[in-house]
């Protein structure tokens, strides 16, 4: 059986890619939308409908894990890698009569406003996205719903929440709490800004990611959204302590920007997620080692 990554160069899809790698029965191929002199790894534009299509006759994979993502906030460009490219995998798989398993992954943001009492927020919460990433994810998870029901595509969606993880991208809050403590090390900053620090999120260690996101891809029923996360919320001034620890720093170091410029319904005191349908899965999780 042969595997598909897509975002291999990604903070999730280098460790995922890593670890196919190493523990994989089957080929594992990688692509992204940058080159590398690899065997197994071929350079695909996401937005591309053409070079998706070549891509799946190329390597004819039986699982697919469709990582790529856009988080450049401008519609146009995040549509196109965030919720048309799962429709291009989705048109390709119609056109060669693949069953291979597609696995989509989503993301919290598509819940975006998220009131305190509709938590833990459930797979079949109302989406109500109020981020550009979150919206155009959203429009992917009812690409994969339509494409399940109508054309039988054997697609699923793992939505997930957050990575607590080394090399994840600045733009989110432990990469760039990661990029920001470096700099702070190297005395390029001489105190590390932040804004509020109250907010609670829902984060998952990436061995926990990994285990959740192959049962899915195993037991997942077509059609269906299964949550990756803890089902536990973190204060994100209990997280930022956490990395600061490890640093041998300490809050000293921060000061937080508290901002009143926020859009309503934008920043979301409190969001985690409802895990009894991802363990509910028969086989319940398995244990991955990072």
């Amino acid at each position: 059986m042969s595997v598909l990554l897509t975002g291999a160069k990604g903070g999730f899809g280098r460790i995922l890619a890593q670890w196919l790698q190493q523990h994989a029965n089957e080929s594992v191929w990688l692509t992204d939308i940058k080159d590398e002199a690899d065997e197994f790894y071929i350079q695909c534009d996401m937005g591309n409908a053409d070079a998706i299509h070549a891509l799946i006759k190329r390597v004819r994979p039986q699982r697919i894990f469709h990582l790529a993502g856009s988080f450049s906030n401008v519609y146009d460009m995040d549509y196109q890698i965030n919720a048309l490219s799962a429709r291009h995998f989705c048109e390709t798989l119609i056109a060669e009569h693949s069953d291979a398993r597609l696995v989509l992954i989503g993301s919290a943001a598509e819940y975006g406003f998220i009131h305190p009492r509709d938590n833990p927020v459930r797979e079949d919460h109302v989406l109500r996205p109020v981020s550009v990433y979150g919206l155009t994810k959203a429009i992917q998870t009812h690409f994969a719903t339509y494409y399940a029901q109508r054309h039988a595509i054997n697609v699923v969606v793992a939505r997930l929440f957050n990575l607590n993880a080394p090399g994840l991208s600045e733009r989110l809050f432990v990469g760039r709490v990661e990029q920001l403590i470096a700099r702070f090390k190297r005395k390029e900053i001489d105190v590390i800004e932040l804004g509020n620090l109250e907010s609670q999120r829902d984060y998952l260690k990436i061995g926990d990611a990994i285990s959740q996101l192959l049962l899915i891809a195993d037991k997942g029923e077509r059609g269906e959204v299964y949550h990756v996360a803890s089902g536990q919320p973190v204060r994100m001034r209990d997280l930022l302590v956490e990395m600061l620890t490890a640093a041998n720093l300490d809050m000293s170091v921060v000061r937080e920007e508290k901002s009143n410029d926020r859009k309503i319904g934008y920043d979301i005191p409190i969001i985690y997620a409802e895990m009894k349908k991802t363990n509910g899965l028969v086989g319940g999780l398995e244990e991955t080692s990072q």
